[in-house]
Parts: C-alpha cells; sequence; structure tokens
C-alpha cells in the first residue's frame, strides 16, 4: 500500500476511544442532533444577528465546540490528521496571544474533529489545499510579508507591547516556502507535465 492510499484507508472504528468511533458510532445521535445541527444554526444565525445577539451566539458556539472530542494522536488515525496535530503544535510554539488561545484550540478543535471523522469535508479540505497549491505554482497566490506575523502585538504609543509571535528571523517575504515556489515555479509546473504524460 503507498503513502498516499494510507490518507483515506479505511480505518478501526472499534477503538473505544477513537473520534472516529465516538462521533459516528458510540454518540452519533447526540452528535448530529444536540452538537452539529445546534452549531450549524447558531454559525449561520451569527451573521445576520445584532451585537448582543452575537454574543450569545458565540457563547452558545464555545459550548457546543467543547463537545466535541479532544483530538489527539492516540485518538485519531489518519496520516494528514497527525500532521495537522503537529503543525497545530508548532503553531502554538510560535503564537504568544495567550488570550486568544482559547479561539484557536476551539476552532482547531472543530476542523481536526470534523476532517478526521467525516472523510468528504477531508477531502474538501485536500481540495483546498491542492487549490492554493495551483495558485501558487501559477503565480496567483504571494507569500506572506517579511516579518509578518509581527512579532509585537500593540505600540509604544498605547503603551502596550508584548512579543506575540516567536518564530526565528529572518521569515516572511522571500524566506517563505510560498516564496521559493513561486521562483521555481516554471521548473516545478514543466516537472508536474512530465509527470501527467
Amino acid at each position: 500500500m503507498s503513502d498516499i492510499e494510507d490518507l483515506y484507508t479505511p480505518v478501526d472504528t472499534n477503538v473505544k476511544n477513537s473520534i472516529i468511533n465516538q462521533m459516528l458510532f458510540k454518540h452519533r445521535n447526540y452528535i448530529i442532533n444536540k452538537v452539529k445541527a445546534p452549531l450549524m444554526n447558531a454559525l449561520v444565525a451569527f451573521g445576520n444577528s445584532s451585537f448582543l445577539g452575537r454574543i450569545k451566539l458565540i457563547t452558545n458556539i464555545a459550548r457546543l465546540i467543547k463537545r466535541y472530542p479532544v483530538p489527539t494522536k492516540e485518538n485519531t488515525n489518519y496520516k494528514n490528521t497527525h500532521t495537522t496535530l503537529d503543525i497545530i503544535d508548532k503553531f502554538f510554539l510560535l503564537h504568544k496571544i495567550k488570550d486568544r488561545d482559547p479561539l484557536f484550540r476551539a476552532g482547531y478543535r472543530l476542523v481536526v474533529d470534523e476532517f478526521e471523522h467525516d472523510g468528504h469535508y477531508g477531502s474538501v479540505r485536500d481540495w483546498w489545499i491542492e487549490e492554493i497549491i495551483k495558485a501558487i505554482l501559477a503565480g496567483n497566490w504571494l507569500p506572506r510579508p517579511e516579518g509578518w506575523p509581527l512579532q509585537h502585538y500593540g505600540t509604544k504609543s498605547n503603551s502596550y507591547s508584548a512579543k506575540v509571535w516567536l518564530e526565528p528571523e529572518p521569515y516572511g517575504g522571500k524566506y517563505t516556502i510560498v516564496a521559493k515556489m513561486i521562483e521555481k515555479r516554471h521548473e516545478i509546473n514543466k516537472l508536474l507535465e512530465e509527470v501527467s504524460e
């Protein structure tokens, strides 16, 4: 079996603590009726709500996301999920705005669980990644600016400045993989054409 086939190989859903088992079998009706449906309704309603309504919805959305299992390498099965968890760990080593951590953790928990247990959404995520790579190779996706994210948040004028991004310098701009792919895109595209022939 190739590494590519392994990304979507059916897994043993009898593992008691796996997210797939929890969401598709053990707690299926609860997840569908008490978590996913109300979460979808709250997210849709958010855009059409007043300021106070949005605050109430945010509280409800956060409560619903907390009902999702916390994804770990021990309760997930797919290689892309494990790689995503590694990237999330790296993000939290670099990103140091502590009051934003709960927001990011909730968002990551939601998307990782969805991609792990629902092959359709996992494939849609992979399609997005493919489209971004195509846009990079077409020269239509730009790298993040050099030095972004900024290392410090706030300014001296508002008396608040904290180091919030710990990526080793230099970073961003010409130092990104995106910039390197754009620079070599003609060579990469030629290789891809040769592979597809």
